[in-house]
């Protein structure tokens, strides 16, 4: 009860500092958000002790407490959106896939034209609007600040296939879907691999047994395996789960359907 009356009283506190602010109330703004700060420790530090008197483990109440008061919608978005800032960061430090050690990755296909497009659509539209709101700096920091994070998310979901690719360990097939697992499966269970020109979809999706996972140019290989996997996709509002006998994918070369040949003929 507690901790939902913050998350209710925090907006609202934030809300009001802002208004402050943007009408020359500098001082008052800043009391309101030191306020705002008092309130999140204090609640921490009460709950914290609240938990530990009653012989609980603070840390994984505190878990609980996250999954409970959050909404799954919230934490999906999050989840994304640390994701793809995760991926740029890599990127930029030029650091591996995250994947195994010793696992071999299937090489994503190229990026299609619509990210790189939506990227310069938004480049531009920061430019227009650091322009017309020039006479206002506030709105136009706010503004800048909100464009520059809109092109780092977008670099970040550029880029997040090859930080989260599909990848083979040992005799497993593990197959994502942005950065969640989707499916796996052993070598042992597949029936046969074939290169396949699949346009049915551009978006990962898994109907009628066969689940897909596309590039820009759809799929380009087709597993059939000898018995059911499940298969499980997370999007924003729900995750749909089913079982496959069939699952396609896209890579960027013939490489992995090569090396897939190879390791199912063991």
């Amino acid at each position: 009860m507690l901790l939902r009356g913050v998350l209710c009283v925090l907006p609202l506190l934030s809300a009001t500092a802002l208004t402050l602010y943007l009408n020359g109330a500098t001082r008052p703004a800043v009391i309101v958000e030191l306020f705002a700060a008092d309130v999140i420790w204090v609640s921490i530090v009460t709950i914290s002790l609240v938990v530990n008197r009653r012989g609980l483990g603070i840390i994984s109440t505190w878990k609980l407490i996250f999954v409970d008061a959050i909404p799954i919608v919230v934490r999906r978005l999050v989840s994304n959106e640390i994701a793809a800032l995760l991926s740029v960061t890599r990127t930029a430090l030029r650091l591996p896939a995250r994947v195994p050690r010793r696992a071999y990755v299937l090489r994503p296909p190229k990026t299609g034209v619509v990210l790189p497009i939506f990227l310069g659509m938004l480049v531009v539209e920061g430019g227009i609007l650091h322009v017309v709101f020039s006479r206002w700096p506030v709105a136009q920091a706010v503004l800048a600040f909100l464009h520059i994070y809109a092109v780092i998310f977008a670099l970040g979901l550029l880029v997040l296939p090859k930080q989260f690719p599909h990848y083979v360990d040992g005799q497993t097939l593990i197959l994502r879907s942005g950065h969640r697992l989707a499916t796996k499966f052993d070598f042992s269970q597949v029936e046969s691999v074939q290169q396949v020109m699949d346009i049915s979809t551009l978006k990962d999706s898994v109907e009628g047994g066969v689940a897909r996972f596309p590039g820009p140019d759809g799929c380009s290989i087709a597993i059939r395996l000898k018995e059911p996997v499940t298969c499980s996709l997370t999007g924003i509002f729900q995750t749909t789960t089913q079982e496959v006998t069939e699952v396609r994918l896209a890579s960027r070369d013939s490489e992995a359907v090569e090396e897939l040949l190879r390791l199912t003929q063991k």
